[in-house]
């Protein structure tokens, strides 16, 4: 029965964001009355929260903490292309989650907010890590660090979420897309490969 209230959550929550979904929807949805739904999870933001909010927050923990555990024992140097590419592959697989998150942070109809604080962490350990990079190699980043950061993600997020539109008259594949971004974010972000 939670299983499928958060299934429905989930699904009306990515087509129409945060405002957009009721929880009479919902629970017409799932099959169950709303009452059990207020009953379990106490109205919408708690129940946004739990199918939405959490779940993303900690698989961009758990992603975090692989790459820094990777490096923290040497078995790859930070890489652009592969955190990058790793990104878009993490976006895609988890494309529903991502768009409810999107577009419920985006439209919470002036309600109750949409709780991402976690993410911080996540950009500032990127642009710990990038700023390391310059470090070692004896340079000055040419740009804010942590702007950066936040801008590649923006882009890999976007060219998940707006696929339709960014490439709807192209054909062109995930792989494509994947080694393009990582190619732009290498070149941007890394000084081995930033422009000076």
């Amino acid at each position: 029965m939670l299983a499928l209230i958060r299934d429905a959550a989930l699904q009306l929550f990515a087509e129409r964001g945060y405002a957009g979904a009721t929880t009479q929807e919902i629970a017409r949805k799932a099959d169950v009355s709303e009452t059990l739904l207020f009953r379990h999870f106490g109205g919408k933001a708690n129940l946004y929260d739990a199918v939405v909010s959490a779940p993303f927050l900690k698989i961009m923990e758990t992603f975090g903490e692989e790459q820094h555990q990777a490096r923290a024992k040497g078995i790859e140097a930070p890489n652009a292309s592969k955190q990058s590419g790793e990104l878009f592959d993490f976006f895609e697989q988890n494309r529903e989650v991502f768009s409810a998150l999107m577009l419920g942070s985006s439209d919470t109809g002036g309600t109750e907010p949409v709780r991402l604080a976690g993410l911080e962490a996540t950009f500032r350990q990127a642009a710990d890590e990038v700023t390391a990079a310059y470090a070692r190699a004896g340079k000055m980043p040419p740009f804010d660090l942590d702007i950066a950061s936040r801008l590649i993600f923006g882009m890999v997020a976007a060219s998940v979420l707006l696929r339709p539109v960014l490439f709807s008259a192209s054909d062109a594949t995930s792989e494509q897309i994947r080694e393009v971004l990582t190619a732009l974010s290498s070149q941007a972000l890394w000084p081995g490969q930033a422009q000076s």
